[in-house]
């Protein structure tokens, strides 16, 4: 008897910016059918629960997505099963209320008493993550700017010639029933530095293509409108943000065709797109992120999580944990229904 394993994905729906903190979450709920919201507790329990109930799902086949934290990734902001079209989330304060979400409160295990002793210590480590947080988006703000100016170089393209090399792509794609766009992000700047799941993603991928001789903001003006025109015929378009300005799309994965386009190569095997006649002579930027100094702010975040971990000890003291595993069972039965 063979047993199917599920697929795992991993990647990120909110991030830090230079444009403040953004998220996608809200345009992905749009889509899920069942949204269960845990509500309460710490990104820590909760991050438990949705991982344990993640893995659970994939050793019973199913193919889970999974989201991770803006400060630290091994904490889990939700997981999604498109099989069932539901989503698991602890994003409370990205959630909007609706009638057909069920929310799980959490801290109907505390025992409120406890938390009185420590509600004083929490609430002041939390005034000092904030502050903290603050100061780590006003630094990226700063970065922002060079990486703005630094994606600009290069050939500019007349919209009649981006339009040509959008209808260049196209003419490799066929069409499907159901045509989709997800936004995403593979990288976030986060508390242990940049993290990439690029590499993860791109494993999926047999063909992988990257806009060559032209600069990074016109990539991703062609991006999208290959997207749009994408979806227009049927296929799901995986979206993939720059962290650091989300307004700069800058890979695109079609998982049905196993196709993969950058606007920068995003690894050794990538090909070049782009005929060279179709570009004017010139130089132009491949700029990456890894170029930017991120110690100022990974020291912020650095002392954001550390902040967050000393509050989670002091109010992980008021939890019943017998209970939280219990919440878990019961999540995984009402899931498998």
């Amino acid at each position: 008897m063979t047993i199917e394993i599920g697929q795992k994905t991993e990647y990120f729906l909110t991030s830090h910016s230079g444009r403040g903190v953004v998220t996608y979450l809200k345009d992905v709920l749009r889509i899920i059918k069942r949204q269960i919201l845990l509500k309460g507790a710490t990104d820590q329990v909760n991050s438990r629960i949705i991982r344990n109930l993640g893995i659970e799902l994939v050793d019973r086949g199913y193919d889970v997505e999974f989201i991770h934290g803006i400060f630290n990734p091994d904490n889990l902001e939700g997981i999604i099963i498109p099989q069932l079209s539901l989503a698991l989330v602890s994003a409370e304060k990205h959630f909007e209320t609706k009638a057909n979400i069920r929310v799980v409160n959490i801290d109907e295990t505390r025992d409120y008493e406890k938390y009185l002793v420590y509600k004083s210590k929490i609430d002041d480590l939390l005034e000092q993550m904030n502050v903290n947080h603050e100061l780590a988006l006003e630094e990226l703000q700063q970065l922002h700017l060079i990486f703005e100016q630094k994606y600009k170089e290069g050939s500019r393209l007349e919209e009649g010639q981006a339009l040509y090399i959008a209808e260049k792509i196209l003419k490799t794609l066929f069409t499907l029933d159901d045509g989709r766009m997800n936004h995403r992000f593979g990288q976030c700047l986060t508390s242990r530095g940049l993290i990439d799941y690029y590499p993860k993603l791109l494993k999926k991928c047999n063909i992988k293509y990257y806009l060559n001789g032209i600069s990074q903001n016109n990539g991703s003006g062609i991006l999208e409108l290959v997207a749009r025109e994408a979806v227009l015929k049927g296929l799901i378009v995986d979206v993939y943000h720059n962290c650091i300005d989300p307004n700069l799309v800058e890979l695109l994965i079609l998982k049905e065709m196993s196709l993969a386009i950058g606007i920068r190569p995003f690894a050794e095997d990538f090909l070049k797109l782009v005929p060279s006649k179709y570009i004017e002579k010139g130089t132009y930027s491949t700029f990456n992120l890894q170029d930017l100094g991120f110690q100022e702010v990974q020291k912020w975040l650095a002392e954001v999580e550390r902040l967050s971990d000393q509050s989670c000890n002091f109010y992980h003291e008021t939890l019943d944990f017998l209970r939280i595993t219990s919440i878990e069972k019961d999540l995984l039965d009402e899931i498998l229904i």
